[in-house]
């Protein structure tokens, strides 16, 4: 679900940052990176890097979202740095995570709240596929399949294909005594 569009946060060295929040399992910022002076390129890394981690301080700190149905489930964590020329179709994106990583896959829960912003700003109807890729050129494909209007809240239910591959594996045991 779409928790707000068009808001508005004030970040140390960017000035006035326009965002959307959305939930798909975590809380994301939907950021355009245009609009702060920095070219989607890998080589830009660190300063992508740099304004993700302030936009998502300044939300925290400003404007902390909650869920309605779980308070327990505040805070956003994730800022999804949509490259230009990014559409309801076809989006590329440098997700931030905090403290300090990109995430290398489309990321799945991502896709979802990247999807339900593009639902709620009427771009992206249901079943409708949606290509969304990360910074590195992976992909998944997400559809929204269904929308429910409940408690004055639009959520919908997406689904995402996409290819992964395991690169390990991890056996904990526990000492009974």
């Amino acid at each position: 679900f779409a928790l707000g569009l068009d808001r508005t946060v004030e970040v140390p060295r960017w000035g006035a940052v326009p965002y959307d929040i959305a939930y798909g399992g975590n809380f994301y910022a939907v950021v355009e990176l245009d609009k702060l002076g920095i070219e989607f390129d890998r080589a830009n890394k660190n300063e992508i890097m740099a304004a993700g981690l302030a936009i998502s301080a300044a939300i925290n700190d400003q404007d902390l979202p909650v869920h309605p149905d779980n308070p327990e489930i505040a805070g956003c964590h994730h800022v999804y740095m949509a490259a230009p020329g990014s559409t309801a179709g076809h989006s590329r994106h440098a997700m931030v995570i905090e403290p300090g990583m990109f995430d290398r896959s489309p990321c799945g829960t991502g896709t979802s709240a990247r999807m339900a912003q593009l639902h709620a700003r009427g771009q992206l109807p249901l079943d409708t596929d949606f290509v969304n890729e990360s910074f590195i050129g992976t992909q998944f494909t997400g559809r929204l399949i269904a929308e429910d209007n409940a408690d004055d809240l639009t959520t919908v239910t997406p689904t995402i294909t996409g290819r992964a591959w395991v690169t390990g594996t991890a056996q904990y045991m526990l000492d009974p005594r």
